[in-house]
């Protein structure tokens, strides 16, 4: 009689052997998934699909350091520096190399209800529909509360993102 570790090794003796994956050419754009194409030949024009993310930040704030972070992420997903441009007549996903990124700042700390317009400010930012072929497909602001409360708000395009990257993206920030 064999062992799972014996027989998990002579299974594993006999698999296929690929190669290296390959780099994508950045030069170009990279074709759009299905799912992607399907959305962008289905998406309403009144209610643009974006995913949200709203961070409270209660306690100072650098907000040079959120600024670094944000660019950090930046660079590190691709998606994020990314628009739709049409090459032979499809759309397609063009990386930008940089990304000239600045966090929108609103100071509501002088408004008595300043959560209040935060939160319907950020139930606006969200029906906006994204520029595909010049803006960035995220958008951030952070709401100034007061001095030491906070509220930033992450929106997303549907064509770079889902639950899980918007959970991703708040845990790098965090």
């Amino acid at each position: 009689k064999k062992d799972k570790k014996t027989m998990y090794v002579q299974r594993h003796e006999h698999t296929m052997q690929l190669d290296p994956v390959q780099i994508a050419d950045r030069t170009n754009g990279l074709s759009l998934s299905m799912f992607q194409e399907e959305f962008l030949a289905f998406q309403n024009d009144k209610t643009p699909l974006n995913f949200l993310a709203c961070l409270r930040i209660k306690g100072a704030l650098d907000i040079n350091a959120l600024q670094s972070a944000l660019d950090g992420l930046i660079a590190r997903h691709e998606a994020l520096r990314s628009v739709i441009v049409l090459q032979a007549d499809r759309p397609a996903l063009k990386i930008r190399s940089n990304s000239e990124f600045k966090l929108c700042e609103v100071d509501l700390s002088g408004n008595s209800s300043a959560e209040a317009e935060a939160l319907e400010r950020i139930q606006a930012q969200r029906t906006i529909r994204f520029d595909l072929k010049n803006d960035s497909l995220m958008r951030t602001v952070l709401y100034k509360l007061s001095d030491d409360d906070f509220i930033l708000s992450i929106i997303l395009n549907r064509l770079i993102a889902d639950r899980r990257s918007i959970r991703i993206i708040e845990h790098e920030i965090i």
